[in-house]
């Protein structure tokens, strides 16, 4: 309620469901007789808005493990993060192999190519696995399972890290809450 004589200012939203000028009407009640509505016309424009990527992550740890400078090309966090998938193969394949070797990896090449494109593939009509690549589990050892792929030789490497020091959330966001 505004007293006679009074102001009010009053914040409006504008959210187009569509792009180009958009019109509407603001109509206001009053008690006031001899001006029972208030009219007010708004304009605005519906714009597009266009998301980069910054980062991802399909295959965990992969970023960590080959994300750095070495004598073929760079590996640079900021290009490989806005990089599509699709172009893994032709830019990145190169580094994971001399990466791969340079580990001891009993075959660089098979490697590389289960590791790229950088997607995690998920079967939806079969168990989730990492250590498979057919998905993850919160729970999943994603650090184990990234150095025995790389070295290839499962179990030959772990963080020894093997479980949280607290319990998943049965709901939304499911992560534990930080110490």
């Amino acid at each position: 309620m505004v007293a006679a004589g009074s102001a009010r200012q009053i914040e409006v939203g504008f959210a187009p469901k569509g792009l180009g000028q958009k019109a509407a009407r603001i109509v206001i009640s009053t008690n006031d007789p001899s001006e029972p509505r208030i009219e007010v016309s708004v304009m605005g424009r519906g714009a597009s808005f266009q998301y980069t990527q910054v980062d991802r992550k399909g295959i965990p740890t992969l970023n960590t493990v080959f994300n750095h400078v070495s004598g073929i090309g760079s590996f640079g966090k900021k290009p490989y993060n806005i990089a599509a998938p699709s172009s893994d193969l032709a830019t990145y394949r190169a580094q994971l192999e001399l990466v791969l070797g340079a580990v001891a990896n009993p075959n660089p090449a098979a490697t590389a190519a289960l590791l790229l494109p950088d997607e995690l593939p998920v079967s939806l009509g079969a168990a989730t696995s990492l250590a498979t690549l057919t998905g993850r589990a919160l729970a999943d050892d994603a650090v184990d399972v990234a150095l025995s792929v790389t070295v290839g030789v499962p179990g030959l490497q772990s963080d020894n890290v093997d479980a949280n020091d607290k319990a998943f959330l049965a709901t939304f966001p499911y992560v534990a809450a930080p110490h």
